[in-house]
């Protein structure tokens, strides 16, 4: 038995680039996906006086403090006075790469200086398996297998 198919290049070439653009859409969906799940984390652990490694920040200064105390701030460290610093933070992604940044460049280095200090601005072993697998589910998903 003998069986023939005939493709015309075009048809080929027409096919392999719809799967080219899905393939590439459901990357980025599943990057930003990853992205937004980090920036949520990043967000509630620092709230929590937590650092990338889940370790506690090193403690304000005495002068500080004070200052948080003046204006009824939390003393324990959690890098909110205004709430303008994490509420900058957002994300995009392309066919490539998530990205989490900050909206507006004042509050980028704001968050620069505090990272210095209190690093939480980072991703943790623990993090870092966890967006894998949000992006290997999403990936999957978009793809339909």
């Amino acid at each position: 038995m003998e069986i023939n198919v005939k493709i015309r290049d075009e048809q080929l070439k027409r096919f392999f680039d719809r799967i080219k653009v899905r393939k590439s859409q459901a990357i980025q969906k599943s990057l930003l996906e990853a992205s937004l799940f980090q920036r949520q984390n990043i967000s509630r652990r620092t709230l929590k006086g937590l650092d990338y490694q889940g370790r506690s920040f090193v403690p304000y200064t005495p002068e500080y403090r004070e200052f948080r105390r003046s204006i009824g701030a939390p003393l324990r460290p959690d890098l909110k006075v205004s709430g303008q610093m994490l509420g900058a933070m957002t994300v995009d992604a392309t066919a490539s790469r998530g990205r989490i940044f900050f909206t507006r460049n004042a509050e980028g280095i704001k968050a620069l200086g505090n990272d210095k200090k209190r690093p939480f601005f980072s991703i943790g072993t623990k993090e870092e398996t966890r967006i894998a697998d949000i992006f290997v589910d999403r990936l999957l998903k978009e793809l339909g297998v």
